[in-house]
């Protein structure tokens, strides 16, 4: 990408903010300035973003653009257990638990209500296609057990697949799009309130038999239509993860139904059912015909997205160390470290990280071949905090920070003009 050379003509008046080093003649110019209340970046800092992208100096400029101080005095840490469902390796998952336990921090799982897996992509003796997670006895018993040891629980779709289709790896869950085809780049055919809050009510059903109630919502692969999303966040008053967003425009939300009513609970009725139906019945969406969407990550939380989303960021992406059809650049635990020592100097950022158990396998996982050596898992928590970085419970975060959201208003249509 090309960076426009800013000077500081007028020492007295203008400020360097942030500096960058030209890649051919090493020399140090500015990449921020400011004059009173003007702010001149050199580049649109959008493009290519990663985790380790200068992008994140543009977002920590946004306290300076707003006046405003930072929030927190420490700097947060999550680490979540992603992808987990009936099927998932129990003895990988326990390990990865007692690693975060050693090390006093709070397991956070992603759960996946419904195992779904129509190719029998995933080895088992259970040969049925569709497998809910209360008919797993081995399942239950480590998730009751973790519940009860204070575990906290992120809902992370409903079977996170779509259908008996590949969309577009394995049809399996945890490998492919629920709430998106990933195939035509467009909202799955059926997509409307009916078809979220039917997947939802479905989902939710085998919580209640777990008697878990997740606060928290994470899209599978973070990608939804804007109608999904609006409905997340409402029904939800957070969601974690990395955010995508769509081209659309939304109407705003009109409804005698009291907001309070269309949350789940273990009580949850069919006439709760009904009103969250009818809470959602005057939303309109229009959407663009690209389908365009957008990615962006938050090196801090955010209070009311377009979506009227609490958003938990997640900037450090996760440990890949193997390419696959779903992974084309590796990512070790190095190089989260690496990022996470860069980030200290942002205004509350954040160290949000997901792992996946079965990557505690040496036969998967290069880096834990030796048995003489701390798994990768535990260098990833003990290097963290070494670094400052302090690991909450995002169920009593989220209880303690949370803000009303405004409803959704989205006019990107009109940004464009």
């Amino acid at each position: 990408f090309e960076v426009t050379k800013l000077s500081n003509k007028t020492a007295q008046k203008s400020e360097t903010l942030a500096e960058t080093k030209h890649s051919f003649t090493n020399e140090i110019i500015p990449w921020a300035i400011k004059a009173d209340n003007k702010f001149y970046i050199a580049e649109t800092p959008f493009s290519f973003i990663h985790e380790a992208d200068r992008y994140f100096v543009f977002a920590d400029l946004i306290f300076d653009f707003l006046k405003v101080g930072p929030k927190h005095n420490s700097k947060n840490a999550l680490l979540r257990l992603e992808d987990i469902h009936a099927y998932v390796e129990l003895n990988y998952l326990d390990e990865a638990v007692q690693i975060l336990k050693g090390n006093s921090v709070t397991p956070h799982f992603s759960i996946i209500p419904i195992f779904k897996d129509p190719f029998f992509s995933v080895e088992r003796e259970d040969k049925r296609i569709e497998i809910r997670m209360e008919e797993v006895p081995g399942f239950v018993s480590l998730i009751q057990r973790y519940k009860t040891e204070g575990g906290v629980f992120i809902w992370h779709g409903v079977t996170h697949q779509y259908n008996e289709v590949k969309n577009p790896f394995t049809a399996s869950s945890g490998d492919d799009y629920e709430f998106w085809d990933f195939t035509k780049n467009s909202p799955v055919a059926e997509d409307g309130v009916a078809f979220v809050l039917s997947k939802l009510n479905n989902g939710f059903e085998s919580f209640k038999k777990m008697s878990i109630v997740p606060r928290i919502w994470l899209a599978p692969h973070y990608h939804a239509s804007a109608l999904d999303d609006v409905i997340f966040g409402e029904t939800f008053k957070w969601v974690v993860g990395s955010g995508v967003y769509s081209d659309a425009k939304i109407s705003e939300l009109k409804t005698s139904v009291q907001r309070s009513s269309i949350y789940f609970d273990l009580n949850d009725t069919t006439t709760a059912q009904k009103n969250r139906e009818n809470y959602f019945a005057n939303l309109k969406v229009t959407v663009v015909p690209e389908f365009r969407q957008f990615g962006q990550l938050f090196p801090y939380e955010i209070y009311g997205n377009i979506y009227g989303q609490n958003v938990i960021p997640e900037n450090l992406g996760n440990i890949q160390p193997y390419l696959s059809n779903q992974v084309v650049n590796t990512r070790i635990v190095d190089k989260v470290l690496e990022d996470a020592k860069r980030n200290l100097v942002l205004r509350d950022v954040w160290a949000s990280v997901f792992y996946h158990p079965f990557l505690l396998d040496p036969l998967l996982n290069s880096e834990n071949v030796d048995p003489l050596k701390p798994k990768d898992l535990d260098r990833l928590v003990k290097g963290l905090k070494t670094l400052g970085y302090k690991f909450i419970n995002l169920d009593d975060y989220a209880h303690n920070n949370f803000v009303q959201k405004a409803s959704p208003k989205i006019e990107l249509e009109d940004l464009k003009k």
